[in-house]
Parts: structure tokens; sequence; C-alpha cells
């Protein structure tokens, strides 16, 4: 699919669109095709995803959820609304997390288990007890 969204980027230079918005399906592997776009002066905004690129200077913007920040608010809603007496159990998603915004809000979960570890809380993603060693 990656592949799919590269082509077409390289038909919109051809063409000379004045304008790119790009929805990443991966957010590795833009280097390439975002110079190119960038060397042909088509101003790029991306959005949903981000994309990873070692210059930032090659879309104008990213418009997307903050899903490091989505990930906090559960947490301290977890934190506020749960006695601290009841068992947790959080169920992963079953997404890409290489390749998916989720990865972002698995990271704070994962931060806030490490950070407040309560024994018999915690499950990894089969659902088993962590164990701290």
């Amino acid at each position: 699919m990656q592949d799919n969204q590269f082509a077409a980027v390289r038909r919109f230079i051809l063409e000379g669109v004045d304008f790119i918005i790009i929805a990443p399906t991966v957010e590795e592997g833009w280097d390439t095709v975002l110079t190119e776009v960038h060397d042909a002066g088509i101003p790029v905004i991306v959005m949903d995803r981000s994309v990873a690129v070692e210059n930032d200077d090659l879309y104008l913007t990213n418009i997307g959820s903050d899903f490091l920040h989505q990930g906090n608010l559960a947490v301290e809603w977890l934190e506020s609304e749960i006695p601290e007496d009841k068992e947790i159990r959080i169920l992963p998603s079953l997404a890409e997390f290489e390749y998916d915004p989720a990865y972002d809000g698995k990271v704070c979960v994962s931060i806030w288990r490490f950070d407040d570890y309560k024994e018999g809380v915690y499950v990894d993603e089969n659902g088993d007890p962590w164990e701290l060693a």
C-alpha cells in the first residue's frame, strides 16, 4: 500500500499540482519521496499519522491526533476512577504498533504500568500478569 502512495505522490509531482495532502499508511520510508516533492516546490501537509523523516522541513505541518496525550488522559482517568483495592485489566490493541498511531497510547500505558506498579494489577498482551524482576 505504501508503494501505491509513493507512486501517487510521484504522479502528482509530474502533474504539477499546487499542494499535496498525505495520510500515510506507514510512518517510515517517506524521506526520498518527500524530498522529491520538496525539490519540486510543492507544499505537503501530513494528516492522521505522522511521518518519520530526518528533515521535518519536508512538510508544512501534521494534522492529527496526539495519541500520547490521549493515552495520558486515559491513564489519569483510570487513576482517579478505579479504587486502589480493585484489579485493572488492560487489553492491548490488535494493531501493528510499529506502524500505527496506537503505538503512542500503548507507550503511555506501558510507562504507567511500570511507574505505578501494584502487584496483580497489570497484564501483558496475552492477558498474563506482569512480574517485575
